[in-house]
């Protein structure tokens, strides 16, 4: 049985949540914060075929795909990074040479951006009180710190660019909800928990990473090597039990994601052989927007074949969300995670089915780290909210 809490309201939504329910609590908070200057990826598909074993999950070891090698231990092979289009413009061109087109290569302390994160998140107590089998959905917006648009580079051969992100949230009832020490609840979506923030670590030798090492996962610049365990010693210092994305079984939420302003540039051969990335990148959001008949790019042709590029929306979304006595949201903590495949042309994880191809079996994964704390709400809301939510918490006791 859940313990009853009094509520207070803590915006509009949530005061006319109390109002229109009897039965029922809603508290919606308004949350500020930022996400990592880079997304780590695991390439496991390719350190369990190519790689001498290596297992690059973020559990260190843990992994549904068992390493051929379970002591070679690796951290991802490659980062997603960040840039801000007015600070770091030059992220966002190519340089025509010969009949190659290359682009930016990103370097570390190149001026990598930390996004804002700025939305609402509600907790709906489904009118027996907060605790266990409370519902968790938000609206979170992701934009650049800085003056400009998101540039996302995602490697040698496409980089996107665009305006803001959102993400929405489906309500959806938390795995677990643990007592804490401010009244409230530790709420998780995640079926093996929330993952331990890992740092970065690693062995002398020519591919140690040098100025990464102890770096926290999301901020980690340093480039990584591809080779024999021998020569690859790069790994997360620390355990966790519970690790990131589908192929580490840890069971998420699915959000659905939009952006704005979407635009797209990719690379192409010394031999003028196109990429076309920007097309059907694994890890790319175009030209689709998980819409069905969005068409965003020149050469993308509605109802055509997707290819395998993804949708915006978050695949694995694994969240922590800590609350007060009265359902408002202190802090929230997240491993925003996209399952992509290696060695294999078909989307899978996203959102969509689309058309062309899809699988939801994935065997990589990409994810950056992302935290917020709640916004504070006026003097004169909160009480008004105050006297709302005791109005509404009488009317539940009278009504059992």
């Amino acid at each position: 049985m859940k313990r009853l809490i009094g509520p207070i309201a803590v915006s509009a939504v949530g005061i006319l949540g109390f109002a229109m329910q009897a039965q029922a609590v809603t508290a919606v908070t308004t949350v500020s914060g930022s996400m990592g200057i880079t997304q780590e990826t695991c390439l496991q598909g390719l350190t369990n075929a190519v790689g001498d074993g290596e297992d690059c999950t973020y559990e260190t070891g843990a992994g549904l795909v068992a390493p051929l090698d379970p002591t070679a231990v690796t951290g991802p092979y490659n980062h997603v990074a960040f840039y801000d289009s007015v600070a770091t413009p030059a992220a966002f061109m190519s340089t025509i040479v010969g009949s190659a087109r290359t682009l930016y290569a990103p370097t570390v302390g190149d001026g990598k951006m930390s996004q804002r994160v700025d939305g609402d998140i509600t907790i709906d107590d489904g009118g027996d009180g907060f605790g266990a089998g409370d519902m968790i959905s938000f609206t979170l917006t992701l934009r650049s710190s800085g003056g400009g648009s998101i540039i996302k580079h995602l490697g040698a051969s496409i980089v996107e660019r665009y305006g803001s992100q959102t993400q929405v949230l489906a309500s959806t009832a938390a795995d677990s909800a643990t007592a804490n020490g401010s009244g409230g609840f530790d709420y998780v979506i995640g079926t093996a928990g929330f993952p331990t923030l890992l740092t970065f670590t690693g062995t002398a030798g020519p591919a140690a990473p040098g100025g990464c090492v102890g770096v926290a996962f999301g901020s980690v610049e340093c480039p990584h090597s591809f080779g024999a365990s021998s020569a690859d010693p790069d790994y997360w210092a620390g355990a966790t039990t519970a690790g990131l994305g589908s192929l580490e079984a840890n069971g998420g939420a699915k959000t659905t994601g939009t952006v704005t302003s979407l635009a797209c540039i990719d690379s192409r051969s010394s031999t003028g052989v196109e990429s076309n990335d920007c097309r059907d990148s694994q890890v790319g959001y175009s030209p689709y927007l998980g819409v069905a008949g969005t068409c965003l790019l020149a050469g993308c042709v509605v109802g055509g074949d997707r290819g395998a590029s993804e949708d915006v929306g978050w695949d694995e979304l694994i969240l922590l969300v800590s609350t007060n006595a009265a359902g408002q949201v202190i802090s929230l903590a997240g491993f925003n995670v996209d399952d992509y495949r290696v060695f294999g042309s078909s989307r899978c994880g996203d959102n969509t089915t689309g058309t062309g191809t899809y699988t939801a079996i994935c065997n990589s994964w990409t994810s950056s780290y992302f935290t917020a704390s709640a916004v504070p709400v006026p003097a004169a809301v909160w009480l008004f909210g105050s006297a709302i939510g005791l109005l509404g918490w009488i009317r539940r006791r009278a009504a059992q």
